[in-house]
């Protein structure tokens, strides 16, 4: 029992410091004052049966882009075969800082480090095991599939490759995002914007990776996924039907999420048996062809933890908020923005 509570205790610093983010730049970081890319600069690099990379940007910025197309397999496997070197160094950089963040916010410093780092290794797995078994009945057979591809072509374990995909659904990955369109922009355009700002200290920003999806014929839209080698999991994406979406975590949830709120009103634990939030988003990208359906796609999921979600379309020219939990859906825009607190 004490070794149980232990192992909950560290988890649970864990998750709490990882759905921060730090606010801003320390003084006098690099920031990106880079352009929009616009041109057709794609460079070809490699390819494969089921899929073809690229380079992009400027000679002090490239970036990997890959096209995938086939079953879902075949895309999960053209994507090792593609970049093995990257989703390998991605997944195993990132499961050790995973680990490692856990073993520096540990307040039971008089544990050995040998032993200590063994006991929350054994937590954090158990824990990411056991959010994919309850998930499970709620998770389309491709994105197993997509799974099984990678591993097939890069030798790395399925389960690990798994624990991965779960380490967003109990962080949550709190950023920013903004919508601004019309009277808003300098030319009357619709932008969106996901900032990847909760965690810069990480190997996240060291691998950035966008995968331009082309399912089967009858298996939804071509869409892009703007993240990282080896999740298959959406945060920011793109769809054929100009469809954007992006996704926060919410610091202060009240009420109207109508769970996880203690004070004043007591509402129910966040639902946890669902259909993890990284799929709702790409499932509804790749399937949604107007800006309404798309919206209805997340009001219909099984959806689980407290979440700000951004949809967007190019051809509305609007972007909406989702209050998003796993009892409610609100669309809203910016003329009733929600949550609504007065107390902030």
């Amino acid at each position: 029992m004490p070794r149980l509570i232990l192992l909950f205790l560290l988890l649970t610093r864990l998750v709490v410091e990882g759905a921060y983010c730090s606010g801003s730049p320390e003084p006098g970081i690099r920031t990106n004052e880079l352009p929009i890319l616009v041109e057709n600069d794609l460079e070809l690099v490699k390819s494969v049966p089921n899929g073809k990379l690229f380079y992009a940007g400027p000679q002090n910025a490239r970036f990997p882009i890959i096209h995938v197309w086939g079953s879902a397999y075949e895309m999960g496997k053209a994507q090792g075969e593609l970049i093995k070197e990257q989703v390998v160094a991605f997944v195993t950089r990132t499961m050790a800082y995973l680990l490692s963040s856990a073993v520096d916010s540990a307040p039971y410093k008089k544990v050995p480090p040998l032993i200590l780092a063994k006991i929350i290794e054994k937590g954090i797995f158990a824990a990411l095991d056991w959010n994919a078994e309850i998930t499970a009945p709620f998770t389309p057979a491709a994105f197993y599939e997509e799974l099984q591809g990678i591993a097939d072509a890069t030798g790395l374990d399925y389960q690990i490759l798994l624990r991965l995909q779960m380490f967003p659904e109990i962080t949550k990955a709190s950023c920013s995002f903004f919508g601004a369109w019309g009277e808003a922009t300098r030319d009357k355009q619709t932008y969106q914007l996901r900032a990847l700002d909760y965690d810069t200290d990480g190997p996240f920003k060291d691998f950035p990776l966008v995968t331009i999806y082309h399912p089967n014929t009858g298996n939804g839209n071509a869409f892009a996924n703007v993240g990282w080698p080896g999740s298959i999991g959406m945060l920011t994406g793109y769809s054929s039907q100009d469809i954007a979406v992006s996704e926060i975590g919410v610091g202060y949830p009240d009420a109207s999420f109508e769970q996880g709120y203690d004070v004043p009103t007591t509402t129910p634990p966040e639902k946890v048996k669902g259909k993890p939030w990284m799929f709702v988003l790409r499932d509804m990208l790749q399937y949604s062809v107007s800006f309404d359906e798309a919206i209805g796609a997340v009001q219909a999921a099984n959806r689980t933890c407290n979440l700000i979600i951004g949809v967007g379309s190019g051809k509305s020219g609007i972007v909406n908020g989702i209050e998003y939990s796993g009892y409610v859906a609100v669309p809203y825009g910016d003329s009733n923005l929600l949550p609504v607190n007065e107390t902030w």
